[in-house]
This record gives C-alpha cells, structure tokens and sequence, in this order.
C-alpha cells in the first residue's frame, strides 16, 4: 500500500509531515513537527475498530514510561475518512533494534529497562479497571535516548485487554508467542502473564534468544500447531543457550 502521506504534508494546519516510520497491514506511523520544532508521532490506522480499540486504551494512560497521549484525529485523504493518534515522538529505538547490533544487552542496562517497565506495568494493573498489556516483548520496548540513561518506555497496546474482558476475546494474531506465559495458550490473561513476559525479556536480554526457544517460522499459524509445538518444548529442563548455537 502507498503511503497514505507524504513528506512536506501540512496537516491540522500544525504539523508538517517528516517521515515514514513504519506501516504495515494495521497502521501507518509517522514523524511530525509542529510550527516550533517540537517532533510528534503520529498513527493512522487502516482499521477503524482496531483503531477504537487502542484510542479507548491510549487516550487514558498517564506515567512517564508510557508514551505521552496528544490526542485524537480523523484525516480524509482522497475522499476516505482514518482515524488516528497523535503521541509524543521517542527519539531512539527498540530495544529489539538495539539488541539486532548488540546481540544482548549489558546487565546493569537490563536492570535499568525491567525497572522501567515494573514501573509501567505496575501503573496500569493497579488502574480502577486494571489493564493486560499482552504482547511484552523486546519489540515493544523503546529507548528514549534523548535522557541519559535511556528509559525505557512500554508501547505497542494493540493486545492489551482489561482484565474485565471474556477470554474468548483473546487473539493471538500478532503477539510473540515465545514471550507468552502457559495459560495463555488457553486465552487466560492477567497481570501475571505480563510478568511471566518480562522474566522472558530479561533471559533474551542476557542470551540473545527467549528461553524454550524453537524455529516456527515455517509452521501455518493457522493451523494452531504452533502452541503444541512450544508447550512441547516448554515441559524440557531450561538451559542456558549455547553460544556457538545462537551467535
């Protein structure tokens, strides 16, 4: 799909366009900055309940490890009508993109990201309706370098579910299936489950790969095989990772 904006576009009469992010089947990301050179993230997305769905989440958070809700927008762009979000702008990068030219990451560095995040998480599952982030992972994780050290902050809400809601409203599309705790393979969520998640980020941290880790690539996600296939692996002992394996 062609980019919906484009660099140079002036929208609200505020922000002017600066550059592509990402996109992908769900959403279009994209850097603003307004009249005095402050930068902003900006979200369209492509589903209009997926982008529901995330407003009714994002627009309520409030911590200084969660990305800073501006506010909400519609943008008709050739007579279609998307909805969007306007965030503060992180200026650095995943902690799966720093750990793709690093391979694993320092120890005191781990400590300060997990303690980051406890901070996150334990904002939202002490909220009047607590809230399951779902989908922890390492991709889910930016690093504001623009503060030394760099803080961590907890993005990524397109999973998350209160704690209020049906399991059968669990979906599995798009989450890191290493990263989930046991029963969530039969759609139980709470907010241990996002804890299991971050004793998970803190092993890959250290080792360069998720614990019981096992190549699926190949396997039809469709097919559902993939959760006996790890549960499999995740009734053997855990080891450590051999180097010679993983590097």
């Amino acid at each position: 799909m062609e980019d919906i904006i484009a660099q140079g576009d002036v929208l609200y009469e505020r922000y002017e366009v600066q550059s592509l992010i990402n996109k992908n089947q769900f959403y279009q990301s994209f850097r603003l900055v307004d009249e005095i050179g402050d930068s902003f993230y900006l979200k369209i997305y492509l589903d209009s309940i997926k982008a529901k769905h995330d407003m009714q989440i994002t627009e309520r958070l409030r911590q200084k490890n969660i990305p800073t809700y501006i506010e909400s927008r519609s943008i008709n762009i050739e007579d279609k009508n998307y909805l969007c979000t306007i965030q503060e702008y992180i200026s650095g990068e995943t902690l799966s993109d720093y750990m793709s030219h690093h391979f694993v990451v320092e120890q005191h560095r781990v400590k300060l990201i997990i303690n980051d995040l406890l901070d996150a998480l334990d904002y939202i599952h002490n909220l009047p309706e607590p809230l399951i982030h779902n989908n922890i992972n390492n991709q889910k994780v930016m690093l504001d370098m623009s503060s030394s050290p760099p803080e961590a902050k907890l993005i990524g809400y397109g999973n998350a579910k209160w704690l209020h809601q049906s399991v059968n409203e669990f979906i599995f599309e798009g989450i890191n299936h290493f990263y989930l705790a046991p029963e969530c393979f039969r759609g139980i969520f709470s907010p241990q489950s996002d804890l299991f998640s971050v004793g998970v980020l803190i092993y890959h941290c250290l080792f360069g790969l998720p614990p019981w880790f096992k190549d699926i690539s190949e396997i039809d996600y469709r097919s559902g095989k993939w959760k006996e296939i790890l549960m499999i692996e995740r009734n053997k002992p855990l080891k450590k990772p051999c180097i010679n394996i993983i590097i």
